[in-house]
C-alpha cells in the first residue's frame, strides 16, 4: 500500500483521510487561475441576497423559518438527487458550489459551501457514462453535451492535487470535440451561443487542467467562430429562429443571454492568453446591444416603466415576438450584466469611453435587485427563495465572477492507474498561494472571410519609428480583426514601423517589423514610442 501524494499542508488544513489502494499521479495544487472570485458585496442589493438563494439552491428549503412540505411540487422549485433528475445541473451545477465556496469569507461558510462543492462533485463525476454525457439526461431520452463540464474537474484538481478523475474530464472533453465543429458549418440545423460557449469553456478548462496544446487550438478555432459569424451580423453572431430553437421561421437573431455564457468562457481564455480579439469581441456585442438589445419595462405593464431588460431572442429587425418581451426576461438582467461588466473592462483596457456601457450596466443591476426581490416569497409554506427553475441559480452565479490572473499550466500528466479516495473533513480551509502571471501562448486561427479593404488614417506614430509593445500584443496579416492571427508579442517587444496607419474595426493598425517572432499588423493601443 502507498500513501496518497499530497501535500503536508493539504493534510493538515483539510483533514484528509487516507484509504490503501494502487500509488497514482498526483499533480500539487495550482495556484492562479482563468476565474476571478471576487467576495460577495453585503452592501450590494443585486448581489448580497445570492447567499441567501444559495440556501434554495442548496435545497435548504426551510431557511429562515419557513416550513415546507417535504412533497412540495417541482412546479415550486423541488428536487432531489435521483438517478433521471438532470434539470438542476444545467449550466454547472457541479461548479457552483466552489464559487460560493470562493466568493463568501468567514471560515465556517467557506467549509459548509465546499462540502457542497465536494457533494456535488462526487455525483456529477460518477453520473458520467463511458460515452462522455451525463447520465441522468441520457436516462432522460437524450444524449446532451451541454451538460458536459471540465471545469468541476478542473476546481477539485486545482484544489486538491488530485488527478485520478481527469480520465472522466477527458471523456467530456472529446465528447465536445465529437459534437460541435471548431468551424461554422452552414449546412449545420442547429446552432446557439450557449453550444459555442460550452464547447469552448469545455476547451479552455482541459487546457488550463493539461497544458494541451491541442486544446488551445480548438479553443483559439472557437473564438475565430465567434469572429466570423460576428463579422457578417455587424458585431454579434446571427442565425434563424429555425437554427437557434428547432423551429419558428427565418427570423435572424441572437441571444444575449446565452451570449454571456461565451463571454465568461472567453474571458477565461483570454486571462490565459491575453488574446485581444476576445476583447474586440465583448465590445462589439455590447455597443450592438445599445442599438437593438434592450427594452422599457413599460412594454409590458406600466409598473415596469424605466425598468430596462435584454430582449430573450433579438435581431437588426426586432425581438422574436413570439418569445419576447416578458417578464421571465427580467431573470436574464444579472447575466446580462455580467457580459456589459466584461465589456466596460476591455472598453478600459483598449482605451475607449465607457460611460453608456456604465449607464446600462446599472439599469441591468437595477432589474436584477426588482427580479431578486420580487422572487422572495412570503409565503411560509415555500422556500423563500424562490428558484424555479432550479438551474436559474447556476447561470447567475456564473454571472458575478471575474476575470481570473492567469495561471501556471501543468505539464500533461499519464492516465492514472486506480487511487486511494481522500475523504474531506467537514471543516475544510482554502490554502493561500502566490499568484503567478499568465504566459504568452501564440496563438493559430483559420484564415477567415474576406472583408472590405479598411481606409487609411492618421496614428500617433511615423513610418519608421522604433516601437514598444507594453502589453501581450497580437500580430495579423492585415489590419482587421479578422485578418489571420500570426502570432502575439510579448509585452516589453521591440519593433519598426514599415507602413500605416490604417484605420478599421474602431482600431489605429500599423504594420510592423518586429526584433524577433512574428511581423504584421497591430493595434496602436499597446505600442508606445521607443
Amino acid at each position: 500500500m502507498k500513501k496518497l501524494l499530497f501535500r503536508s499542508a493539504l493534510i493538515a488544513v483539510l483533514g484528509l483521510a487516507l484509504t490503501s489502494g494502487s500509488a497514482s499521479v498526483v499533480n500539487s495544487a495550482t495556484s492562479g487561475g482563468s476565474i476571478g472570485y471576487p467576495a460577495f458585496n453585503p452592501n450590494d442589493p443585486a448581489d448580497a441576497p445570492l447567499m441567501k438563494f444559495a440556501e434554495t439552491w442548496a435545497r435548504n428549503w426551510n431557511f429562515e423559518g419557513h416550513n415546507v412540505s417535504p412533497s412540495f411540487s417541482s412546479d415550486s422549485g423541488n428536487w432531489d438527487y435521483t438517478e433521471k433528475t438532470y434539470e438542476p445541473w444545467l449550466f454547472d451545477r457541479a461548479s457552483v458550489g466552489y464559487y460560493l465556496y470562493k466568493r463568501v469569507t468567514s471560515t465556517t461558510d467557506k467549509a459548509r459551501w465546499y462540502q457542497q462543492f465536494l457533494t456535488d462533485f462526487a455525483y456529477y463525476r460518477n453520473h458520467i457514462d463511458a460515452n462522455g454525457y451525463f447520465l441522468p439526461k441520457v436516462l432522460g431520452g437524450e444524449q446532451d453535451t451541454k451538460y458536459g463540464y471540465v471545469t468541476p474537474f478542473l476546481l477539485y484538481e486545482k484544489e486538491t492535487g488530485d488527478a485520478q478523475y481527469r480520465p472522466i474530464a477527458e471523456r467530456v472533453y472529446k465528447t465536445w470535440l465529437k459534437d460541435f465543429s471548431s468551424t461554422y458549418k452552414p449546412q449545420a440545423s442547429f446552432w446557439t451561443e450557449r453550444e459555442i460557449a460550452f464547447a469552448l469553456e469545455a476547451a479552455v478548462s482541459w487546457y488550463e487542467l493539461t497544458g494541451d496544446a491541442a486544446a488551445l487550438t480548438r479553443a483559439n478555432e472557437l473564438i475565430s467562430q465567434w469572429t466570423v459569424m460576428a463579422d457578417a451580423g455587424n458585431g454579434v453572431p446571427l442565425v434563424t429562429i429555425d437554427k437557434h430553437e428547432g423551429g419558428g421561421g427565418s427570423q435572424l437573431v441572437t441571444s444575449p443571454w446565452m451570449s454571456a455564457f461565451y463571454f465568461q468562457a472567453s474571458r477565461r481564455l483570454y486571462s490565459l492568453t491575453g488574446n485581444t480579439e476576445i476583447l474586440q469581441q465583448v465590445i462589439r456585442y455590447a455597443d450592438w446591444m445599445e442599438t437593438y438589445g434592450y427594452f422599457d419595462g413599460s412594454v409590458l405593464d406600466n409598473d415596469y416603466a424605466g425598468m430596462k431588460a435584454p430582449y430573450y431572442l433579438v435581431g437588426p429587425t426586432g425581438p422574436y415576438t413570439s418569445d419576447t418581451p416578458t417578464e421571465s426576461d427580467f431573470n436574464h438582467c444579472l447575466d446580462v450584466a455580467g457580459l456589459v461588466g466584461f465589456a466596460i473592462e476591455a472598453k478600459q483596457k483598449l482605451g475607449q469611453s465607457t460611460a453608456a456601457l456604465t449607464s446600462r450596466n446599472s439599469q441591468l443591476k437595477a432589474c436584477a435587485v426588482y427580479m431578486l426581490n420580487d422572487a422572495t416569497r412570503s409565503t411560509a409554506t415555500l422556500p423563500k427563495y424562490r428558484l424555479t427553475p432550479p438551474r436559474k441559480f447556476n447561470w447567475w452565479m456564473r454571472s458575478t465572477l471575474g476575470t481570473g490572473s492567469g495561471a501556471t499550466l501543468p505539464l500533461p500528466t499519464p492516465t492514472p492507474t486506480p487511487t486511494p479516495i481522500p475523504t474531506p473533513a467537514p471543516v475544510p480551509t482554502p490554502i493561500p498561494v502566490p499568484t503567478p502571471a499568465p504566459t504568452p501562448v501564440p496563438i493559430p486561427a483559420p484564415v477567415p472571410a474576406p472583408a472590405p479593404a479598411p481606409k487609411p488614417a492618421s496614428g500617433k506614430f511615423i513610418v519608421g519609428q522604433r516601437v514598444k509593445t507594453t502589453a501581450n500584443l497580437n500580430v495579423r496579416t492585415s489590419a482587421r480583426i479578422s485578418g489571420r492571427l500570426l502570432g502575439r508579442q510579448k509585452r516589453g517587444s521591440l519593433g519598426r514601423i514599415v507602413s500605416g496607419p490604417i484605420k478599421a474595426n474602431g482600431y489605429t493598425w500599423w504594420k510592423i517589423n518586429y526584433d524577433n517572432g512574428a511581423d504584421g499588423y497591430s493595434v496602436e493601443n499597446f505600442l508606445v514610442k521607443k
